[in-house]
């Protein structure tokens, strides 16, 4: 992908999460709003609510989605530079400038992740929370 593509299209995947929180801030006002008045009224309306709540977990879903889409895109554009500023060589184990040993984030497998029992996202064994959808990663 080049630089100026790349550029683009984390534009405009920059204006669709946009457009998503927009919605998903709808959403949250009309979840609200049908909890209180069900709260207010003694009346169930469970259908309503948990059908919000499904459009909201879509919306946020799909506002991950995008997030790591972003961060890849950012990582293949990015060169790593060590703490020294030294520009690091793809393959290399430790700066050519000052010797430091290069640390590189291991990409999420089954050795060193879990996955949430509420979105089925993948996240670090080191984690108390799921970063996509906010529950206790168990």
């Amino acid at each position: 992908m080049s630089q100026g593509s790349a550029v683009q299209t984390e534009r405009e995947l920059g204006i669709e999460i946009r457009k998503k929180t927009h919605e998903r801030t709808e959403k949250m006002i009309q979840l609200g709003e049908a909890t209180y008045k069900e709260i207010r009224s003694g009346s169930s309306e469970d259908e309503q609510i948990n059908n919000l709540h499904e459009q909201l977990f879509k919306i946020d879903m799909s506002i991950v989605e995008m997030k790591q889409k972003i961060a890849a895109i950012r990582a293949q554009s990015e060169k790593q530079i060590c703490e020294c500023g030294n520009e690091i060589a793809e393959g290399d184990m430790f700066c050519g400038e000052c010797g430091s040993k290069v640390v590189k984030e291991e990409p999420l497998d089954e050795e060193n992740s879990k996955v949430c029992k509420t979105c089925q996202h993948q996240v670090p064994v080191t984690a108390s929370f799921c970063p996509a959808c906010g529950h206790l990663a168990d």
